[in-house]
């Protein structure tokens, strides 16, 4: 809201009488705009490879920890806090990846 009230805002009359007002963007709000929602895309995708992360690697651990005689057990808790802690960055990087090349696809 706040990158709209930096844009030259001009009063128009219509033919009824009535009045409003036409926003006139600048080429820099633009930008902006683009960018914020560049910003989102990313976040947007990062959550949702941290959430392939925890699903990889909670089926990893019960697949190595199931025997013969036992079922397994998934550790989700510690599946969040590696992707939260020890691959935060690799998952970030992975993810700005996929929102490049996804908004590549999109535009070419």
């Amino acid at each position: 809201m706040y990158l709209y009230s930096l844009n030259n805002f001009e009063i128009q009359t219509y033919e009824t009488g009535f009045t409003g007002k036409i926003m006139k963007w600048k080429l820099m709000m633009l930008i902006l705009m683009m960018y914020k929602f560049f910003i989102l895309i990313w976040i947007l995708n990062f959550l949702h490879e941290n959430a392939v992360y925890v699903t990889m690697a909670s089926v990893t651990s019960y697949y190595f920890s199931t025997t013969k005689d036992y079922g397994g057990q998934a550790n989700v808790d510690k599946a969040i806090k590696m992707a939260y802690s020890k691959h935060a960055g690799s998952i970030a990087i992975g993810s700005i990846f996929h929102t490049l090349v996804r908004r590549y696809k999109t535009f070419f």
